[in-house]
């Protein structure tokens, strides 16, 4: 979870709020939240990526990813995103979508 997050779950916890409360305050239907959920436990700013046993070019890729993601403009990120997204849907196994 990220800072943002452990300090929402702090302050709930502090001031005796359940997640539907909050929901309920920010006028959040189920859908939302669960959306709000998904953002958050794929909201990790600093990633690591586990490649053994995968094909080497697996290993390579993250390596450039690491090395390079730092240069890539806005529409090389939504390009990239959403070859693999889409190939999560279909035939990739993503263990965190």
């Amino acid at each position: 979870m990220i800072l943002f997050g452990l300090k929402i779950k702090e302050l709930r916890a502090r001031r005796g709020i359940t997640q539907k409360k909050m929901a309920d305050y920010f006028g959040l239907i189920w859908d939302e939240a669960e959306e709000l959920k998904g953002l958050a436990l794929i909201s990790h700013p600093r990633v690591v990526v586990d490649t053994a046993g995968l094909n080497p070019k697996a290993t390579e890729l993250a390596n450039l990813m690491a090395r390079h993601v730092h240069d890539l403009d806005e529409g090389t990120l939504e390009r990239l995103l959403a070859e693999i997204k889409g190939r999560g849907r279909s035939n990739l196994k993503c263990s965190k979508e």
